[in-house]
């Protein structure tokens, strides 16, 4: 049986001897080209990429891990537990969190209670109260950090233009604090309608508590104006204040009323030479003057530029008058060449 085998297995051997022989021999080149002498022409090298399976990936270039072994027991049993990715330091890192962390503590400010705006404190103030200055805020009870204090401040000017440098600061955690000084009156004027005090400057204010020693006159109207000036009495008007204040054509001194100053400068004079017990009065047709002990009143008019002789005219007439036995209700020297007086 293994002769047979033999047998069939030389001829197969010898072949493949054979064949490795002829390989090994150098081609011979087609008659052709020896007889031309020309050289053979070569075939371009292209090379060409595999293309990758459908299923291929590259290998993954992540975060390298660290492989953590545990050593369950004293025999050399050991377990490998889930690896940890190795991490490095990047300050990337720092102000991003740092960033997060300032935004949650921004909007933790602005939704605290504790810096939520409640009221306005006044300082500085003694004839105002502070609860004349809480409308100044209705819809701004917001947190201190949205408080728009330039608003308010406009609102403050609109409501009290007679106040002097008014300023608004604020003092956390949600104190809003309104500071202004407080024009000093030198001139209580009592008309029909109400109670005025006006400063040396000639501003009208509203009478705010008592103070004494002020210069009292009487009159049945409101000191006269130098300017009249629209006074808001609706929404409309207000509204018409506020876009006028924001475009820059509204000041404080365009808000302010002052009395006129031919008037300003008669009470001022008329206080200097009025009688001894006698006050002094205004009439809107027959100007300054003052009311007499005697119950009698005169009236200079507000030119006061020729007082002294008004004043010779006026004691001449009541002397006479005093001669005749006669008591007047009224005089009147305001001009000069036509005095007259009135019995009732």
């Amino acid at each position: 049986m293994s002769a047979v085998k033999e047998e069939k297995l030389l001829p197969r051997s010898g072949k493949l001897r054979e064949k490795r022989s002829q390989s090994g021999q150098p081609r011979q080149h087609s008659s052709s080209t020896s007889k031309t002498g020309a050289h053979p022409q070569v075939s371009p090298i292209i090379t060409r990429k595999a293309d990758r399976p459908a299923g291929a990936r590259e290998a993954a270039t992540g975060q390298p891990r660290r492989k953590v072994v545990y050593k369950v027991g004293a025999n050399g049993v050991e377990t490998r537990l889930p690896a940890i990715p190795i991490l490095h330091f990047s300050w990337q890192w720092i102000s991003g969190i740092l960033a997060v962390l300032l935004f949650l503590f921004t909007i933790i400010l602005i939704n605290s209670k504790i810096f939520k705006v409640r009221a306005l404190k006044v300082e500085g103030l003694t004839r105002y109260a502070e609860e004349e200055f809480q409308p100044l805020i209705k819809g701004r009870k917001t947190s201190l950090f949205l408080f728009n204090t330039n608003e308010v401040m406009k609102s403050l000017s609109l409501v009290y233009p007679e106040l002097q440098d008014p300023q608004i600061t604020i003092d956390m955690p949600n104190q809003v604090i309104i500071s202004a000084v407080e024009r000093q009156p030198i001139i209580h004027w009592q008309a029909g309608d109400g109670a005025y005090w006006i400063d040396a400057e000639g501003v009208v204010m509203a009478k705010r508590g008592e103070i004494e020693g002020l210069l009292y006159i009487e009159s049945p109207v409101a000191p006269p104006l130098s300017e009249t000036k629209n006074k808001p009495v609706s929404a409309v008007d207000y509204a018409r204040m506020v876009i006028e204040r924001k475009t820059g054509s509204l000041t404080n001194e365009d808000l302010v009323d002052r009395i006129s100053n031919d008037v300003l400068q008669a009470v001022i004079h008329m206080s200097a030479i009025i009688p001894e017990g006698a006050s002094l009065v205004f009439d809107p047709i027959s100007g300054m003057g003052w009311r007499d002990p005697g119950g009698w009143e005169v009236f200079f008019g507000t030119d006061l530029s020729n007082i002294d002789f008004k004043q010779v005219e006026y004691q001449t007439i009541l002397a006479k008058l005093v001669e005749l036995g006669v008591t007047p209700a009224m005089i009147s020297v305001e001009h000069v060449d036509s005095p007259y007086f009135r019995m009732e």
